[in-house]
């Protein structure tokens, strides 16, 4: 970390530092009840156990003299039924709210973490699950829970177990006010599942006394989790079908994983000649698309339905008949199709264009509609950019 004017009396902590067990369980406490300050002369990060968690308290102040050679403070509070242990040095402040961010709700595991191989990410749930976890092994109904103000870090945990074959649900409670104290808006992770209660009661070091009936409507193999629907609606919604682009990027991120945006480009270069009987027709029609494998199909499909046909028949040339011939699209790729349909259109209109010939009066109005939906969307994504440098440049 860089060394400023008033970091003289901090002690330089090393410049690697190895990602061990009880580094990765540091980190789940400090997720968990860590809180991080920097100011000129006041910089330090800090924990807060409960006062029957001193061994939590006790084992964070080993690894801190382990693994930086220093001597954390811990206090007993009595009075408010705490235990609270604190670095004071600048040099791992920065380095925590770096990697881990500075308020607890924009707390979040760093990438590089998160691709750690699934038996070191056991600290990490080990560390969270003392901090803000628990794990009723007394109760009729043994359960598992975790809360946090962090949606983000929510959701990493959420990827957490489930690579551990732990299987979770998560609930939102809305900000409210009990007994005159203000609660935040919290996310909450719940695991009741028994095979999940059991590999994570593993993780945790917890015995597990009760038998409970097994339940087979969740389960986990080495690719994925097989999880029941629990509802299922229709929802009519009119409006614009958008396909936003990220600058320099396809992606997005959902609840728990990142997603490839459709994104989708696609060129399509047509060839006219006369037929015989003087009409033109596409003698030749190629594509390059950027997308995925529908929109490579339906690019493929396009290409041969159109090739040899009329302009006049290659304009009749549906969404429903790019899909159909492909054998049926998943609902969620038929606008794939779409785009297919739509890419021939402004081919046919271009080339009728460029060669100053007439433009039927079907062709133009679907060559408005595609340009009016395209700048709608144009416009939409430059006014959420504008919002977003607005936003970064407030901070």
């Amino acid at each position: 970390m860089t060394k400023l004017k008033y970091d003289f009396r901090s002690k330089s902590i090393p410049k690697k530092i190895k990602i061990t067990d009880d580094f990765l369980r540091l980190v789940g406490y400090f997720l968990a009840e860590g809180h991080s300050k920097e100011e000129t002369t006041n910089t330090f990060i800090s924990f807060t156990f409960g006062i029957n968690e001193e061994n939590y308290a006790d084992d964070v102040v080993k690894i801190i003299k382990s693994i930086f050679d220093l001597e954390p403070k811990k206090r007993v509070i009595k009075d408010h039924n705490t235990i609270t242990v604190t670095i004071n040095n600048v040099f791992i402040a920065r380095l925590f709210r770096k990697l881990f961010g500075c308020k607890a709700e924009n707390k979040n595991i760093p990438h590089f973490m998160m691709l750690l191989p699934p038996e070191k990410q056991k600290s990490i749930i080990l560390g969270l699950w003392r901090g803000d976890g628990y794990l009723s092994a007394k109760r009729k109904y043994q359960r598992a829970g975790y809360s946090t103000i962090s949606y983000k870090l929510i959701q990493q945990i959420k990827i957490l177990l489930l690579r551990q074959k732990i299987i979770p649900s998560i609930y939102t409670e809305d900000e409210k006010i009990i007994k005159g104290v203000k609660h935040r808006r919290c996310y909450r992770i719940h695991i009741g599942h028994r095979t999940s209660l059991k590999r994570l009661a593993k993780i945790l070091g917890i015995q597990l006394n009760i038998n409970l009936e097994e339940r087979n409507d969740s389960w986990c193999d080495d690719n994925y989790a097989y999880i029941p629907l629990t509802n299922i609606f229709k929802e009519i919604h009119e409006s614009f079908v958008l396909n936003l682009n990220i600058e320099s990027s396809s992606t997005y991120v959902s609840n728990s994983l990142t997603l490839h945006n459709c994104g989708d480009v696609m060129y399509l270069y047509i060839k006219i000649k006369k037929n015989k009987k003087g009409q033109d027709i596409l003698s030749d029609i190629k594509f390059e698309t950027f997308g995925c494998v529908a929109a490579i199909a339906t690019s493929s499909m396009i290409t041969k339905l159109a090739k040899g046909k009329t302009i006049e028949e290659a304009l009749k040339i549906t969404k429903l008949d790019v899909a159909n011939s492909l054998g049926g699209l998943p609902k969620i790729k038929l606008h794939c199709s779409v785009l297919a349909s739509d890419a021939l259109v402004e081919a046919i209109y271009d080339y009728l264009i460029k060669n100053k010939l007439q433009i039927p009066e079907d062709l133009e109005k679907r060559h408005q509609q595609i340009k009016k939906e395209t700048e709608f969307v144009e416009e939409r994504f430059k006014n959420q950019v504008e919002m977003e440098k607005e936003i970064l440049e407030s901070k």
